[in-house]
């Protein structure tokens, strides 16, 4: 069975803030996304621009590794190829992103991003952090070292 691979979109302009909101992690305390040691900070145009490149390619892998996991899973179980469905995260620029950035104390800077589909029931989302248990590829998040331009942490939520 062949099932398509799907690539993530791209040249998302971060100028539309209808899809984005940067956060101060203070607000939210530094022990839940990052340790206690991290100072907010905030995102430039061009960090921006880096992230967008980051996460594009980060999804981009994730995509690849889930059909190449659901087509190993499918290579002895033939008989179940008619339901299989692989949560790959499509059009991730479409996905609602929100960006806390801080620094570190060696000075570099990290942004944790959280993305999420869909708003519904999100009134506050520019202001508050959107927490999801469950939800599947609708729901992601990961740790970005913007000074580094590595990804430590990356995670997509379960398949409920």
């Amino acid at each position: 069975m062949q099932l398509p691979l799907q690539d993530s979109s791209r040249h998302i302009t971060f100028k539309d803030t209808a899809r984005y909101t940067v956060l101060s992690n203070d607000k939210f305390g530094n022990e839940y996304y990052y340790d206690k040691t991290v100072r907010p900070s905030t995102l430039s145009d061009a960090e921006l621009v880096v992230i967008e490149g980051i996460l594009d390619k980060e999804v981009l892998k994730y995509n690849q590794l889930e059909y190449e996991r659901v087509m190993e899973y499918l290579k002895n179980r033939p008989e179940v190829t008619a339901n299989v469905t692989i949560y790959q995260i499509k059009d991730v620029f479409k996905y609602y992103q929100q960006f806390v950035p801080v620094t570190n104390q060696k000075g570099e800077k990290e942004v944790w991003v959280n993305c999420f589909c869909s708003k519904h029931g999100q009134l506050n989302w520019k202001e508050n952090i959107v927490g999801m248990l469950d939800g599947g590829n609708c729901y992601f998040q990961l740790k970005i070292n913007l000074t580094q331009k590595l990804v430590y942490y990356f995670r997509v939520n379960s398949r409920g």
